[in-house]
């Protein structure tokens, strides 16, 4: 159905249920309108049409766009960045706001690794909310998703938006799975290293060094991963660990790609059930780390660390809700961000690595 962005814009007005999406190194955007406002959920998946937006906590209704309920739609994705140069961005008053200080932060890592040594826990992903004062961002929505389809070309982009829970837009580099029937492709992203984005000027991609810390942290969740997929297939295959370029080009992961055929009796809410959360949202243990997140985070995550995608009777594509911000009605924006912390952590080093990831994602706010 062909669609621009004058009518995106005034469906998006109209507060309809609707979710636009860009896989990574793509240039056409899916987009899927729900017809009504109702707000359908579901807690199993199994047998389910439609997009999902599904949250952090695994107890709680996951969002459902349904197929049967809804149009969708495909565009190529300068249907947005051409309208970004002809809107005007409205957030003329924004400024950041650190809900934590940079001490406090660090001084909650601190007491992490402590339990950590004590505990005999591998790994707990801490994260924190950076709220931003931004002018109108509901109105600005869909041109930030303009500008994060610009600048995210190796990342799943997406605006989501439902009257009834509110709007969400990010640009994750994590897949949680790519189902098609019993054929499964995953990976493991884990480790976070800052770069000079400098080089995109030159053909030379800039070599990473990983230390034991990231290697030990993306380690765990590979060994997460292969350690629940055995229990489900006989033929599970894993890629020696490389570095993956997200963000820009300015920050990079390391990261492992596991393949698997599933046993003909596995359904998609059983695999999605020993899959999510994964280390590199929750950490190792993972009951044990929950309870930790649920514990000492300030803040609830919501759909901060849950997944999201299309699903249809034979296939399932889901990302993991990273790099991510939520648009309030009340003239805010909510930036999510966070790291795993080992043993082998170091306070200040995860605090800039948040600073780092907000940065990334709040580049889109700039004028």
């Amino acid at each position: 159905m062909n669609i621009n962005f004058e009518k995106i814009q005034e469906l998006f007005l109209l507060k309809k249920p609707m979710v636009w999406y860009r896989h990574p190194q793509h240039s056409q955007v899916h987009g899927m309108v729900q017809r009504d406002r109702e707000l359908f959920s579901t807690y199993q998946l199994d047998g389910k049409e439609g997009f999902v937006f599904a949250p952090y906590n695994s107890d709680e209704p996951i969002v459902l766009l349904p197929k049967s309920q809804s149009d969708e739609f495909v565009v190529d994705d300068i249907v947005f960045t051409d309208a970004s140069k002809k809107g005007r961005y409205m957030g003329v008053s924004k400024s950041f706001s650190q809900n934590q200080t940079a001490q406090d932060y660090q001084n909650r890592i601190a007491k992490t690794i402590d339990f950590l040594e004590q505990a005999n826990v591998d790994k707990i992903v801490m994260s924190r909310v950076l709220p931003i004062d931004y002018k109108y961002a509901q109105h600005d929505a869909l041109y930030l998703f303009s500008k994060m389809l610009k600048r995210y070309k190796d990342a799943y982009v997406y605006i989501w938006s439902h009257p009834k829970v509110g709007i969400w837009l990010g640009a994750t580099p994590e897949l949680l799975l790519s189902l098609d029937h019993r054929d499964l492709f995953t990976m493991s992203l884990a480790g976070t290293q800052q770069f000079d984005s400098n080089y995109k000027s030159s053909s030379t991609v800039p070599s990473i060094n990983w230390g034991d810390k990231e290697k030990q942290e993306q380690a765990l969740v590979t060994k997460f991963i292969t350690d629940n997929l055995s229990t489900v297939s006989q033929q599970v295959t894993v890629t020696k660990p490389y570095t993956h370029y997200v963000g820009a080009k300015s920050l990079a992961h390391l990261r492992t790609d596991i393949t698997a055929v599933l046993d003909s009796d596995i359904t998609l809410s059983h695999l999605v059930s020993i899959l999510h959360p994964t280390p590199a949202v929750c950490g190792v243990p993972i009951e044990q780390a929950k309870k930790y997140i649920s514990l000492h985070e300030d803040y609830k995550r919501y759909f901060y660390t849950g997944f999201l995608g299309m699903l249809t009777q034979k296939k399932a594509y889901l990302r993991v809700n990273l790099r991510c911000m939520q648009l309030s009605v009340n003239d805010r924006i909510f930036a999510y961000v966070g790291g795993g912390i080992t043993k082998d952590s170091c306070p200040e080093k995860e605090w800039q690595e948040t600073v780092a990831k907000t940065h990334t994602m709040c580049s889109i706010l700039d004028k």
